[in-house]
């Protein structure tokens, strides 16, 4: 199949604006600059529309698998250090598969809620992880893995 330059130049364009575009976001995010991310996400997406003429589907598609792609590398990371921790025997086989489900779960709901609704939920979030922590037996300490904890950036606490 044979694809012609005026095909080929926008698409590349197009995806490499994608691809700097999401680094970039998630860079300024990193240092407080995202606002909030579902209107800047969809001011993004309506500006491929303009500028390049394509369809919105099409568009949100590429972010909707980007997001998902980058949540299961996360879900791998996460359960690749449960693995080295059920090893070092810092956690039972069955802890780990709790603390995969409750992850699960957690991030199911978060998910669907605005970014004001997550900040307001937090705290009790974390007061409801402590107590959770402690039903399954589970020393939190041992989860923090350089700087980073099951409830974020610095475990947290």
């Amino acid at each position: 199949m044979k694809v012609s330059k005026k095909v080929l130049v926008p698409s590349l364009a197009f995806v490499a604006i994608v691809v700097a575009g999401t680094v970039g976001a998630s860079k300024a995010g990193a240092f407080g600059f995202s606002g909030n991310r579902g209107e800047n996400r969809e001011s993004l997406i309506q500006r491929f529309i303009e500028k390049f003429d394509l369809n919105k589907d099409d568009i949100e598609g590429v972010f909707e698998n980007h997001r998902n792609q980058m949540q299961e590398k996360r879900n791998q990371r996460h359960e690749e250090h449960l693995s080295e921790l059920v090893s070092d025997g810092k956690l039972t086989e069955d802890q780990k598969i709790v603390l995969i489900a409750k992850r699960e779960q957690d991030c199911e709901e978060f998910q669907n809620m605005t970014r004001e609704e997550r900040q307001a939920e937090r705290q009790a979030h974390r007061e409801e992880m402590d107590q959770w922590f402690e039903e399954q037996g589970i020393d939190h300490d041992v989860l923090v893995r350089q700087g980073k904890g099951i409830r974020g950036k610095h475990g947290g606490r």
